[in-house]
């Protein structure tokens, strides 16, 4: 795909010897990963989480993350992929919680001039 790099799945454990594509590049994800999975769609358990996935890219690339509301959809397709997020840290009311109360923070101290 011509983009990314490969690097070690769980660096600390040493019986994990797999290894993941890695791809930050939000142009990359568009036009190498997203088109070359779109053109041959995989054929297993994975294919709902890749269309969530080219989803989120896509309306992140129409700043919609930007926005109270349109970050906390584009969280809350996320949090499905996965299983759920049945296998997360922390659970989604956790995030959002953290989230308002880091918003109020900020709020709270632009009002007092700091």
């Amino acid at each position: 795909m011509e983009c990314g790099c490969i690097k070690q799945n769980h660096p600390g454990n040493i019986r994990d010897r797999s290894t993941v594509p890695v791809v930050r590049n939000r142009r990359d994800l568009l036009e190498n990963v997203i088109s070359f999975f779109e053109t041959y769609p995989m054929i297993s358990s994975k294919s709902e989480d890749f269309s969530k996935f080219a989803c989120i890219v896509r309306c992140m690339a129409d700043g919609k993350h930007l926005t109270r509301p349109g970050f906390e959809e584009l969280f809350a397709i996320a949090f499905s992929m996965n299983g759920d997020g049945r296998y997360r840290k922390f659970s989604h009311e956790k995030i959002i919680s953290d989230l308002e109360s880091s918003e109020t923070i900020r709020r709270t101290r632009s009002w007092k001039g700091t």
